[in-house]
């Protein structure tokens, strides 16, 4: 098996927008069809307001079809399908061994016709509440949300992706072809596609298949937001002769559990700059956050011995258009106390011991990256954000290799803005902090 090294892309007449990404010699071919339509999209261009969860809804909805459930087509000539709707995109997907042109029909051909019954529309409003009642049920998304909500009043990140019990009630058919039309039209779409396929042989399919669909007016969409209008700027912070920091706001969401879920949550500046970069800078960020908290790093091991944290804790930093914050979160029996000694850990100078741990751990991204590179689901992915972003995936390796540890060192101390830090947690309402 060869290691891809780039993507071949064509647009079709029709603005669709095609990559192929061949691997030679790999069995499995997945495909993944996909449109910058998501939960932070909440108005139409008309200044509509739309119910929240639509977009979520509107993939469910998109696998009944008039001549039956779309998942059976794929299965009987043996692939496996799916979709998700995220913030910022709904993607539907098929993995497969055999017959890559068949299903390749199948999936362009079900996500360009809407079909919306209004019976299925009301079955299906039925299955999503109940869906969104279980997942209310899970501290860990409550711990999310609580956190989206502390963070944000007005940017459309606190919307919570499936939307609420009341909110899609105002979902009907009527809204359903209207998003469709908008947001599914071939230009906002981009076809993503790997395995062992001749990139002209998919283009020709995808060509031909579209050529065959009724032309559609386009509008432009409404792009979310800037981070101004929302009031989600940093705040600067020095801890030069500060020995303890209280949360900038604290919330609780009240829960029995065996430990508590927290979330410290940090504004950060959200992406604005070239493509190049802010790819890097994304890097640099998550290498900062592996390498000063991540689960190996010397500098968390005390609160592990502690019992403070434990396997569940992790950094991250999340970014949406408009906005952007780090956060790290796990499971405690004493939130404020971690959030003291969480604090006091990231003000320490790096240790020697550190120092000799980055090249370590910028080999193990570098590593991380190659093992990608042989995942068709998880190439196509990272390909799909990395258009998103008008930013190219296969320099990744590169920008690893120019990454300095200095770099690192003065990010991590940037994005912990203590005097900003959000504690919010699922649990025991104690609070000594």
């Amino acid at each position: 098996m060869r290691m891809t090294e780039s993507a071949v892309e064509r647009v079709m007449d029709d603005g669709l927008r095609v990559a192929v990404i061949p691997m030679p010699g790999f069995q499995k071919t997945y495909a993944t069809l996909t449109t910058a339509f998501g939960s932070i999209d909440t108005h139409m261009p008309d200044g509509r307001k739309l119910p929240d969860g639509i977009a979520h809804f509107l993939e469910h909805q998109m696998f009944a079809m008039p001549e039956g459930d779309v998942f059976s087509m794929f299965s009987r000539k043996g692939a496996s399908s799916n979709a998700f709707t995220s913030a910022e995109q709904t993607s539907y997907l098929f993995t497969c061994t055999d017959d890559w042109k068949y299903h390749l029909k199948t999936l362009l051909n079900f996500v360009q016709t809407p079909y919306f019954e209004p019976k299925n529309v009301d079955k299906e409003r039925g299955i999503i509440a109940q869906e969104i009642r279980m997942i209310q049920d899970r501290p860990d998304w409550q711990a999310y949300q609580l956190m989206l909500q502390s963070r944000f009043e007005k940017h459309p990140w606190r919307i919570p992706i499936s939307g609420t019990v009341q909110s899609i009630e105002d979902i009907d058919s009527d809204w359903l072809y209207a998003c469709h039309a908008q947001n599914y039209h071939p230009r906002q779409l981009i076809l993503v596609v790997c395995g062992d396929v001749e990139p002209e042989a998919v283009f020709e399919l995808t060509a031909a298949h579209q050529a065959d669909l009724p032309s559609r007016p386009y509008m432009e969409r409404l792009i979310p937001r800037a981070a101004d209008e929302y009031n989600t700027g940093k705040i600067s912070f020095s801890a030069n002769g500060i020995n303890s920091v209280t949360p900038s706001k604290t919330l609780y969401h009240e829960w029995k559990l065996p430990l508590d879920k927290f979330r410290i949550s940090f504004l950060d500046s959200p992406p604005s700059i070239s493509p190049d970069v802010n790819m890097r800078r994304q890097m640099i960020t998550n290498l900062a956050l592996d390498w000063r908290f991540g689960s190996s790093a010397a500098n968390i091991q005390p609160l592990y011995a502690k019992g403070l944290i434990t396997d569940q804790f992790s950094p991250g930093w999340l970014n949406v258009p408009g906005a952007a914050m780090t956060v790290l979160g796990g499971d405690t029996p004493d939130p404020a106390r971690v959030f003291e000694e969480l604090y006091q850990l990231s003000i320490q100078p790096v240790a020697d011991k550190e120092r000799e741990e980055f090249e370590r751990l910028r080999r193990k991204s570098v590593a991380s990256w190659v093992r990608l590179r042989q995942s068709p689901e998880g190439l196509a992915q990272a390909y799909i954000r990395s258009l998103h972003r008008d930013q190219d995936v296969f320099k990744t390796g590169q920008l690893f290799q120019s990454i300095r540890m200095e770099e690192v060192e003065a990010r991590f101390y940037e994005l912990m803005n203590w005097e900003d830090a959000a504690l919010t947690v699922v649990g025991k309402k104690q609070v000594s902090a």
